[in-house]
């Protein structure tokens, strides 16, 4: 149904579509990927090189979304006039927010056999459009950063990504919180 949507300039969505049997840019990609991390042995470098190959096809290291913002536009608005829709094959991304890459990454993670979880969402990633990965590593679900640094895993505690997965507090309970009125 989302498919038969005819886009128009005023229409902002993008609903990316993961279907490796349909996408053969997906399947491109997951067996380039496969070979090149399929000689690793350690878990936690398997994890790191795709992060790493994630980022490189989806336009590299960012600090974050606003600095893609412009492009991510410029790719979607080109996809939607090419593809006469605005469900884009997850393959056909060559720029890719957060939670593009996040999606990218749990894809391929399944098909080549890295166990990981998608995340997204207020809790986890701090905005409700957001999305990152988890990892397990000796025992500890640690982030795999996409974005910044991609391919470094990381603590949620880890002061230097604070901003990645700091507590959705509304604005008002904040402020409240901030002038001393909060009655909790």
């Amino acid at each position: 149904m989302l498919e038969s949507i005819e886009p128009d300039a005023s229409d902002d969505r993008d609903v990316v579509v993961v279907d490796s049997s349909s996408d053969e840019d997906l399947r491109s990609f997951v067996e380039r990927t496969r070979v090149t991390i399929g000689a690793l042995e350690d878990k936690t470098e398997r994890a790191a090189s795709l992060a790493r190959a994630v980022a490189a096809r989806l336009g590299g290291p960012a600090p974050n979304d606003a600095a893609l913002a412009g492009r991510w536009a410029e790719v979607a608005y080109d996809l939607r006039v090419e593809l006469g829709r605005i469900t884009f094959p997850i393959g056909s991304l060559r720029c890719g927010l957060r939670r593009h890459r996040a999606l990218l990454f749990k894809a391929v993670a399944d098909a080549v056999g890295v166990p990981s979880r998608l995340v997204r969402g207020r809790y986890y990633c701090g905005s409700e459009d957001a999305a990152a990965n988890v990892v397990v590593v000796g025992g500890s679900e640690l982030f795999v950063d996409v974005m910044r640094e991609p391919g470094v895993i990381y603590s949620p505690d880890d002061p230097s990504y604070q901003e990645l997965h700091a507590p959705y507090v509304p604005k008002e309970l904040e402020a409240a919180m901030e002038a001393g009125l909060a009655g909790f």
